[in-house]
């Protein structure tokens, strides 16, 4: 039987010494296994290709029944690792904390367990409108889903 500790173990012994990380691993019915995984500079078909063959023998020791699907996760999937935050460092994102907030904004920063998300504040001061800088700390475990904005 394929468990999620058998699939990272091949994950992480294909990759090898790569610069590529796992993002996520899904697992769904019919042993259909789904891996996303990324890098800086983002990640190839022929990456994808060669990290799914290099899986295959690994994973046929423990089920011979199962579909593999190796991918980077899309422009519309909630952000959920730490180098995905650096590598989208100074875009816009939506940020959805547990307690319900949503801040959007452009992620300028990553420190040990937060990010920094600058926001701009349309305020008024008599008939005078302007815009306020606003920057929010967020800590990760804070945060329940990050997207981009597209």
């Amino acid at each position: 039987m394929l468990t999620k500790e058998k699939i990272i173990e091949a994950v992480i012994a294909a990759i090898g010494e790569q610069e590529i990380f796992l993002v996520d691993i899904l697992l769904l019915p019919d042993n259909h296994i789904t891996v996303f995984l990324d890098s800086m500079d983002g990640l190839t078909i022929e990456q994808c290709s060669y990290i799914s063959r290099t899986m295959q023998p690994m994973l046929d020791k423990h089920s011979d029944e199962y579909l593999l699907d190796v991918s980077s996760p899309g422009l519309d999937m909630p952000l959920r690792h730490p180098a995905q935050y650096l590598k989208n460092k100074g875009r816009m994102i939506s940020v959805l904390l547990h307690s319900g907030t949503r801040i959007d904004g452009k992620l300028s920063e990553l420190n040990d367990g937060s990010i920094i998300v600058n926001t701009e504040v349309k305020k008024k001061n008599g008939k005078k409108k302007y815009v306020e800088q606003v920057q929010h700390t967020i800590s990760i475990s804070d945060i329940k889903t990050t997207k981009l904005i597209l």
